[in-house]
């Protein structure tokens, strides 16, 4: 299993020599629990982690145009859309396309478009299939789908978490200045180090020489 917010916070605080906590409510462990959150975003944002890879499965309805994808967030990226009877794939439009297609369409059909529209109040994104379907039919949205910021401290990462807690440490190395000699720049060496080794897995494990940023 993956590391859970608690114990990224304790690695951090273990390593700048702070007693662990077994909570989240402490004024410092509060402002180790954001660095890990910022830390987490910045890795999540490096590549596209396969843990990350999700599909979110929709069922039309007859003569309803837009779906919630649930599990999905602002920062999800819809990769691709595939009709399950078929096994074709949706054409990625505009928004705009398919709002001015909505406002001229008769009738209802099976869908070939999509795009996203925006998002739900859930937070979820809110995606539009063009023609308006007949009736039920299977899609699966293949999204890539970073975890929303940590709030509970028994939620798991998905990610690798070594390059998580090291990018958080040396921001609260940052934070209050030098540690016992340990600069922020030799910290986020370490962080970069060990980031790269993780990106070289998980191209390995896509199967990809897809690009990455070490950040």
């Amino acid at each position: 299993r993956g590391m859970t917010y608690l114990e990224l916070v304790n690695a951090v605080m273990t390593r700048l020599r702070e007693p662990q906590v077994t909570g989240l409510s402490s004024t410092y462990s509060q402002l180790i629990a954001a660095f890990v959150n910022d830390a987490k975003r910045a890795v999540e944002d490096a590549a596209p982690w396969i843990q990350l890879n999700q599909t979110v499965s929709v069922t039309t309805v007859a003569d309803q145009s837009d779906y919630e994808l649930t599990g999905s967030n602002n920062r999800t990226t819809v990769m691709s859309v595939v009709r399950n009877d078929t096994r074709t794939q949706l054409v990625r439009s505009s928004d705009r396309e398919l709002i001015a297609l909505k406002q001229t369409e008769t009738g209802s059909s099976s869908p070939s478009k999509w795009a996203v529209i925006g998002q739900a109040s859930s937070g979820a994104l809110t995606v539009r299939v063009h023609p308006t379907p007949a009736g039920a039919i299977d899609l699966s949205f293949n999204c890539y789908i970073p975890q929303d910021d940590f709030v509970t401290a028994s939620t798991e990462l998905l990610i690798p978490s070594e390059p998580v807690y090291l990018r958080a440490l040396a921001m609260a190395i940052k934070e209050r200045g030098e540690d016992a000699g340990t600069r922020y720049d030799e910290a986020m060496d370490n962080y970069r180090r060990v980031l790269s080794r993780y990106l070289i897995l998980n191209n390995s494990a896509n199967g990809s020489s897809g690009q990455w940023q070490v950040i």
